[in-house]
């Protein structure tokens, strides 16, 4: 009698092991699974392998990789132009070039005719699928689905029967170094200041080129600081426009950056040192002020060329590159920005500080200053006044606290 109740024990642990393997709510993934069986990777539970016999009952093969019954097409392959319909077990031409039969949709992933489905007991409801009327077509409903609008990506609607965020950035992939515009919708490779094309900025909320809608502040231009600098444009060294309404606008759709720095330098293998250091401080300045992710102080860099320079695209992208330094530069062969030099020689390095909210030239910095310590005390005095100068604080009876750890101002 003993030894018949071991077997029954025996039998029934062997039957749910092969039937669940639960083992305490442990999946087979975890567990494992006795001999010929394996783990299905969708129902997490262990299955019998498959044979050959059996596999040939259905018209399949017995994969020796999955050890389930696979379509012959897959094994075998199908003609160049042909894809496989693994439902059905033969080769067929995609439906997005030859369509497909009434009462039937084309599945735009797999590129296979489906039957269109009216209720959801026209699916897999075991497999948590549903019928999405729109597509006709039976969806695997949303781990997390959404359940309005406001929870998808902008330019999409929330399909609350499969729980799924459909059209504009929804129906796109990008890969890991774009973002989806959704204006367009397409996917780009997010902008930085001052790289987007003459007629466009880029927007610092969004990181896309969108196109200026503020004609740049009307003259007089002058050259003095209070003056409004003129809206001076270069080609880019890869075949673009930039202008200096590129970064007025900026000032339209956000907070940042306060302050613009345009910096000319001499594009030459005889930089001194001291040029060098502050190349690579400007860098570092640019890194190191961002706020919420937005640069507080936003750089732009023209190289005067010398005569007989090497290829200068190839020395403004290794500098760029030595040095960490990721705003835009441009080759000035005009010196547009030491045009605003006054200084006998007109000496470079030459900065011109300009407020980017009305373009006025609030200073200039002539001369190498490696540790930027005359730029980052003009750069603390100027954040200070823009943003004070908004806040209003003395027709509010107090006065503006100023913080430039944090890039912060308020009324006290």
């Amino acid at each position: 009698m003993k030894f018949v109740f071991i077997f029954l024990v025996a039998l029934f642990l062997g039957l749910v092991y092969s039937c669940n393997n639960d083992s305490g709510n442990l999946t087979c993934e975890v567990t494992g699974c006795k001999a010929k069986f394996h783990c299905d990777m969708e129902s997490k539970i262990c299955v019998k392998d498959c044979t050959v016999e059996e596999c040939a009952k259905i018209e399949s093969f017995c994969s020796h990789l999955t050890k389930e019954c696979e379509p012959w097409c897959k094994y075998e392959g199908c003609d160049r132009g042909l894809i496989c319909d693994e439902k059905n077990n033969k080769c067929v031409s995609s439906c997005l070039d030859v369509g497909c039969r009434e009462n039937e949709h084309c599945n735009k992933e797999s590129k296979i005719c489906e039957e269109n489905c009216n209720l959801d007991s026209d699916c897999d409801e075991n497999n948590n699928e549903v019928c999405d009327i729109e597509t006709k077509s039976c969806v695997v409903r949303a781990q997390n689905p959404c359940t309005d609008d406001s929870q998808c990506p902008t330019g999409a609607v929330c399909n609350k029967k499969t729980g799924y965020c459909k059209g504009g950035c929804a129906d796109l992939k990008c890969n890991e170094d774009e973002i989806c515009n959704p204006d367009v919708p397409e996917c780009v490779k997010p902008c930085n200041l001052g790289e987007c094309n003459e007629g466009f900025h880029c927007d610092v909320e969004s990181r896309f080129c969108k196109g200026n809608t503020t004609e740049y502040p009307n003259g007089p231009y002058g050259k003095n600081i209070g003056d409004i600098i003129e809206n001076l444009s270069w080609d880019t060294v890869d075949g673009g426009k930039i202008s200096l309404n590129n970064y007025y606008n900026i000032k339209k759709d956000t907070d940042f950056p306060r302050i613009l720095i345009l910096n000319e330098i001499l594009l030459s293998d005889e930089s001194d040192n001291a040029s060098k250091v502050e190349a690579e401080a400007l860098g570092n300045l640019y890194d190191g002020t961002l706020l919420e992710g937005k640069h507080r102080f936003e750089i732009f860099q023209g190289f005067i060329r010398r005569d007989g320079v090497i290829d200068a695209v190839d020395f403004i992208k290794n500098w760029k590159t030595t040095y960490n330094q990721k705003f835009p530069s441009v080759i000035d062969d005009f010196s547009l920005i030491n045009e605003y030099n006054t200084t006998e020689g007109k000496s470079i390095p030459f900065k011109i500080i300009v407020n980017p909210e009305n373009m006025e030239i609030l200073d200039f910095i002539v001369g190498t200053n490696s540790e930027l310590t005359i730029l980052e005390s003009k750069l603390r005095k100027y954040e200070k006044k823009v943003l004070c100068d908004k806040l209003d604080c003395e027709s509010k009876g107090s006065y503006c606290i100023y913080k430039y750890s944090d890039g912060s101002a308020r009324c006290n």
